[in-house]
């Protein structure tokens, strides 16, 4: 998703050093397309109008489903959180 997507959702914000170089760590547990039985994927951490992590379905097995990341961190100062 790039900024111009939506006008209700924004990007997180890192806590620690206030960067917006935040990034989302997803997980699909489970997931039927992935080998080892996990897909995990990164991208931009966004947040929607209730402030919570943006939940996105699974690149590699495509089922539709939104899923929260597991974790969001930021690209500047390595810092980890969950929202």
């Amino acid at each position: 998703m790039n900024k111009t997507t939506s006008t209700t959702q924004a990007r997180a914000v890192c806590p620690a050093c206030k960067s917006l170089n935040t990034f989302a760590h997803y997980e699909h547990q489970g997931c039927p397309s992935a080998p080892t039985g996990t897909t995990t994927w990164e991208r931009e951490a966004w947040l929607g109008p209730d402030g919570r992590p943006v939940s996105v379905p699974c690149p590699d097995c495509q089922d539709g489903i939104p899923r929260p990341p597991s974790y969001l961190y930021c690209e500047n100062c390595r810092h980890q959180w969950q929202v």
